[in-house]
């Protein structure tokens, strides 16, 4: 549907005893309205958004290439890790500020560290991105978990340093992650994490 939608759960669990469910959306992002779905790449748009995360004041999304975060309550969106700017389409790119397939994204407890798996859906090349800027403001990566430089597939085989298909990510702890490799079957943790 190329957007992502709000619903306020106060209202929905704390509501009137005697009410009915409310199932309506309380708002878009992505679109202008809750009834059109066009694709584009934007800063209130989207192409193809797999995954959203609200943690430490802001609101990320995953689309098509790039992780979206808005941090001042509006439906625009301030920044983007993965493409050089709000407008650029360039996914695929393994490099410190560029982003192959991002899919999952978590923020550590005290909101230090920025995780983004990446690779989803590309064997044998997967990564985890590690940002200390959680804002957008810096969109370079800080450290990366199943390369040694940033780059494609540079370590291969199943083995404590790679992943095959890197998916759901959490952190227990500031310092210690956990993140799903859906490719070799496994879930691993990291720990000292900076």
């Amino acid at each position: 549907e190329r957007r992502v939608l709000r619903y306020d759960i106060e209202k929905r669990l704390f509501g009137s005893p005697n009410s009915a469910m409310d199932t309506v959306a309380d708002g878009v992002y992505g679109q202008p309205n809750l009834t059109t779905s066009s694709p584009d790449v934007a800063d209130t748009k989207f192409s193809d958004p797999t995954g959203v995360l609200y943690a430490c004041g802001y609101l990320y999304v995953v689309d098509n290439g790039r992780v979206l975060v808005e941090k001042t309550g509006d439906t625009v969106f301030d920044a983007a890790y993965g493409f050089p700017d709000m407008y650029t389409n360039t996914p695929w790119i393994y490099s410190e500020t560029g982003l192959a397939e991002p899919f999952y994204i978590a923020v550590s407890p005290s909101c230090r560290t920025l995780a983004i798996s990446d690779g989803a859906y590309n064997p044998d090349s997967g990564r985890v991105i590690l940002h200390s800027t959680i804002d957008g403001t810096d969109t370079w990566a800080d450290d990366v978990i199943g390369d040694t430089d940033f780059l494609y597939g540079t370590i291969a085989g199943v083995n404590a340093q790679s992943f095959d298909v890197p998916q759901g990510l959490a952190f227990r702890t500031d310092t210690e992650l956990w993140v799903c490799d859906e490719g070799y079957n496994r879930v691993l943790r990291f720990d000292g994490i900076a």
